[in-house]
């Protein structure tokens, strides 16, 4: 029996020993806090003051797009339903059928309506001018759709003024691109080529605008959708300006060489870690509604494995490494970020042991974001290639020469371009998605080829 109680004894002390070594850690850990590194990328996605005293921002008409509402009374529309929102949250409440159904919707067209652009594909100009009066009759069916693109294209940049939590409101601007693009087709097929001109590199230039200190990253990735598919009508307009025709001013801007901001996803990872930070907080809000034995349970046990400054910590140098300034050089050379995996020693594990396990097994991959942007940003140069081409047409080297000798603001040395055999057209490989095809833009009208 002496054996048996040593036994137990010594089982005992091992216990208790661990027992005391495990919350020795758990203090000491949670009271130094994080390390230098982890700190120092905390610093860096504090996130900023939102508010800015213009009216500069796309969000209010994103936002009500789609309704029916007076012009005049859509920012104080979109202010009374980001209050109310603020205010479900703070009672509990969700944020389903924040947008009352009785608020009317502008008519929208029949996404197969003949006179409406294709939303992906190429081609506009040719869609419309295989069918006219369908263009003509869509524009003046939905003039208030036009309208009111025409405004955003006037704004500056989108931050979302929704609160940032798990049930996020996504804003979207519906069928309001496609119908201002069959419009600008419109025009440019019946013969006003200045405006239609000035008016799609406008709308591009926007596009590539608004993703600008984006707040919001699948805001970021909507903007350079569209800027990617509103190049294509931009480039086919390029190669059918006579000689003769000045280029439109927007045209540009909107096609001015990449910098910084074309290539930077640090705003975007910023909100990122704020959103992932308050989804965590509501789901800790949402354990007070729990039943008392629930509730004494999370109290006494989930502090022991899991803390909310020890997930920020962790989690934020893959977050932080997008804001660094060899980031933004990797960006403008055309490569993408490396998402840095959490660095949690052993001991720091063992002091949170829910963070570790969800940090290990639930971490973001950014790095394919960053792809899709440096793709943009390939689609961005490839543009201004022909409107380079065009400027320096009276060179009497032929058109391949003088690709290839194009500045090297026009060009990448990670991927592959070129031009077509019936000298039609350039391309340039894809990053994002190495199986589809290279994203191709027009050199020349279909009716010429130019050598």
């Amino acid at each position: 029996m002496s054996t048996v109680r040593r036994t137990l004894a010594w089982l005992g002390i091992a216990s208790l020993a661990m027992v005391s070594l495990f919350l020795v850690n758990l203090v000491a850990h949670r009271w130094l806090g994080p390390g230098a590194s982890h700190a120092a990328a905390l610093a860096l996605l504090a996130f900023p003051n939102d508010t800015r005293a213009d009216d500069g921002n796309v969000f209010a008409l994103m936002w009500t797009m789609r309704h029916a509402v007076p012009d005049s009374q859509i920012e104080s529309i979109a202010a009374e339903d980001v209050r109310e929102a603020e205010a479900r949250l703070a009672d509990g409440r969700p944020l389903a059928g924040l947008v009352a159904d009785v608020r009317p919707l502008l008519e929208a067209p029949d996404d197969n309506d003949p006179g409406l652009c294709p939303s992906r594909e190429r081609g506009c100009l040719t869609h419309v001018r295989a069918d006219h009066e369908a263009a003509r009759s869509l524009v003046a069916k939905h003039g208030r759709w036009i309208q009111r693109m025409a405004r955003l294209e006037g704004k500056d940049y989108y931050r979302l003024e929704l609160p940032m939590t798990i049930e996020l409101l996504l804003t979207h601007p519906g069928p309001a691109q496609r119908i201002r693009l069959s419009a600008l087709a419109l025009r440019w097929s019946e013969g006003d080529r200045h405006a239609a001109l000035s008016d799609a590199c406008r709308n591009a230039g926007a596009w590539r605008r608004l993703r600008h200190d984006t707040n919001l990253l699948i805001a970021s990735m909507l903007t350079v959708a569209y800027l990617e598919s509103r190049l294509d009508p931009v480039a086919h307009m390029l190669a059918e300006l006579p000689d003769a025709d000045a280029v439109a001013a927007e045209c540009r801007v909107a096609l001015a060489p990449i910098d910084k901001r074309d290539v930077s996803i640090c705003s975007e990872m910023r909100s990122e870690f704020a959103f992932m930070q308050n989804s965590l907080k509501g789901l800790a809000d949402a354990r007070q509604h729990e039943s008392l034995g629930d509730a004494i349970a999370n109290a006494v046990f989930v502090p022991l494995i899991y803390s909310d400054e020890q997930h920020a910590a962790w989690f934020s140098p893959t977050y932080a490494v997008a804001g660094t300034e060899l980031a933004q050089e990797e960006g403008l050379a055309d490569r993408p970020i490396i998402t840095l995996a959490p660095e949690i020693s052993p001991t720091r594990c063992a002091s949170a042991l829910a963070n570790s396990i969800l940090a290990h097994a639930a971490m973001s991959d950014f790095r394919e974001h960053h792809e899709r942007l440096l793709d943009s940003a390939a689609r961005l140069r490839l543009a201004a290639t022909v409107l380079w081409l065009r400027d320096t047409r009276e060179n009497p080297r032929n058109v391949a020469g003088r690709f290839a000798e194009r500045p090297d603001v026009l060009r990448s040395a990670t991927r592959a371009s070129g031009i077509d055999a019936d000298g039609r057209s350039i391309w340039v490989d894809n990053l994002h998605d190495r199986r589809a095809p290279p994203s191709i833009l027009a050199l020349a009208p279909e009716s010429r080829s130019v050598r």
